[in-house]
């Protein structure tokens, strides 16, 4: 009985000092301007989303789960033949992955993943 009841706390205690999943989302929303861009026939990278700011632009790809809102806005959105610097309105949230995003070359980028909440076109 007691050798049960010793496995079993070792059991319970393993499980509970585990890391939480590392597709945890980050708490903070942010709203901003962006473009939905795929370059990818002129070499660039395929379907990600710049952001331009005062003297840099951040580069983010989105989850999987976000795609049919952005096939909504943008509907050519994760096809292979499309050239787009779309320009819309995102509610996003970042997540603690990172995400390959094919580019020209056969070279990848390497860009953090967001979750989009909205997203409308401009």
């Amino acid at each position: 009985m007691r050798s049960t009841f010793f496995l079993l706390s070792l059991v319970l205690g393993y499980i509970g000092c585990q890391d939480e999943p590392s597709t945890k989302l980050e708490q903070t929303v942010i709203e901003a301007d962006a473009q939905v861009v795929n370059t990818l026939a002129a070499d660039g990278c395929s379907w990600h989303f710049e952001l331009k700011q005062a003297d840099s632009t951040l580069f983010y790809a989105a989850t999987a789960s976000s795609a049919a809102k952005i096939k909504a806005a943008v509907p050519a959105y994760g096809t292979d033949d499309a050239y787009s610097f779309t320009p819309v309105r995102l509610k996003y949230r970042t997540t603690a992955n990172k995400q390959q995003v094919v580019c020209g070359w056969g070279n990848k980028a390497e860009f953090t993943e967001i979750e989009i909440l909205e997203i409308q076109r401009k």
